[in-house]
């Protein structure tokens, strides 16, 4: 049986700004992206292959004539609109020190995603496949460039193509994304919730559940919304919208490890023969349970196949009878801080 990563519904928040001097990011309305059925195991989307190119999604056409000239400053710091090269490009205050950028049109070609972007170094960053994709201009960048060098994003921002967001689980041709770690890479007044990487008025509450498990996806609250049983967001897992699992982004550039019980719930993210092809991680799942005893209820064991781990998830009917022992349960008072996933509940680290 394999893990239904390719099968959640993602209720996603996304902390994309809205500048105030008509910058072109959306603004932070919860949307919801299906990811595709599959029973491809995990191991399948840390192959999703080479991110340099576009997918072959819906292409509506080239919306301007595909002859940049000279470099974009997609993404570049500002303050205003002017700074952003008096082309298509206006300055959103979203992200501290600003953000060149302005919607754009997802292409096939990134000769046409660079002319809509200023030129070249820019690609048109999508989240979603077709008329509900959430498209804007950023700068291009490589997963595997080290921090200070070409290709590498700047602090604040990670390399992703929203590999999970697309129907083939696959990224976009990768660009730089807000994706905060400090409050200090928000805009004034606003927070880090790093549990997302996304600006808004929360911090993450360590007394909530841990990353792997059970969580309800529709209980939600504040700006952008959050989940008010998980540490970070409640991804569902199932067609049933009231059963998900909690779990984490991070940016794998900045850090490998999974902020709750790193080596029990590993990132999940794509890969080729040449290592990442997006930096944007998932920590859901954890891994290497042995009995039903280890997840917390209703969660059950799920052995592994070709060669993947065993992990806690939904049982799809196929399993046997719950096996003997006594497992946290998910209505209990101090769930969050009781389950197998939760001994570094009191890590220093808090608002990780």
């Amino acid at each position: 049986m394999h893990r239904p990563l390719k099968c959640l519904s993602l209720a996603l928040s996304f902390a994309l700004g809205c500048s105030s001097s008509g910058g072109g990011t959306p603004s932070t309305d919860a949307s919801t992206v299906d990811v595709p059925q599959s029973d491809a195991p995990r191991a399948d989307a840390q192959d999703a292959g080479d991110a340099s190119v576009d997918r072959p999604r819906v292409d509506s056409g080239c919306p301007v004539d595909p002859t940049p000239t000279g470099a974009s400053v997609a993404g570049a710091m500002c303050t205003g609109d002017a700074q952003c090269g008096g082309g298509p490009l206006t300055c959103d205050d979203g992200i501290a020190g600003g953000y060149c950028t302005t919607d754009c049109v997802n292409s096939t070609a990134q000769a046409c995603e660079q002319a809509q972007c200023g030129g070249r170094g820019a690609t048109c960053l999508s989240l979603g496949d077709g008329a509900d994709a959430v498209s804007f201009c950023a700068p291009t960048c490589t997963p595997t460039a080290r921090a200070g060098n070409p290709g590498a994003c700047r602090a604040g921002t990670v390399c992703t193509g929203w590999w999970y967001t697309h129907d083939s689980a696959e990224p976009d041709a990768t660009g730089c994304e807000y994706f905060c770690q400090t409050d200090a890479q928000c805009g004034a007044g606003a927070r880090c919730f790093t549990r997302t990487g996304q600006c808004g008025d929360q911090a993450v509450v360590m007394t909530r559940r841990p990353d792997g498990s059970p969580c309800d996806p529709t209980l939600e609250t504040g700006d952008p919304p959050m989940n008010t049983q998980c540490r970070g967001e409640c991804f569902q897992e199932t067609d049933d919208p009231r059963q998900g699992i909690c779990g984490s982004r991070v940016n794998l550039a900045a850090t490998p490890d999974c902020p709750d019980n790193p080596a029990r719930i590993r990132a999940i993210a794509p890969s080729d023969d040449n290592g990442r092809t997006d930096n944007l991680g998932l920590c859901i799942y954890l891994e290497d349970c042995v009995t039903d005893a280890e997840c917390m209820a209703p969660l059950r064991c799920i052995p592994g196949t070709d060669g993947e781990a065993s992990y806690c998830g939904y049982d799809d009917g196929t399993l046997p009878p719950a096996d003997a022992g006594v497992r946290p349960d998910a209505s209990a008072p101090d769930a969050a801080v009781t389950d197998a996933s939760a001994a570094d509940a009191s890590d220093a680290a808090g608002d990780r």
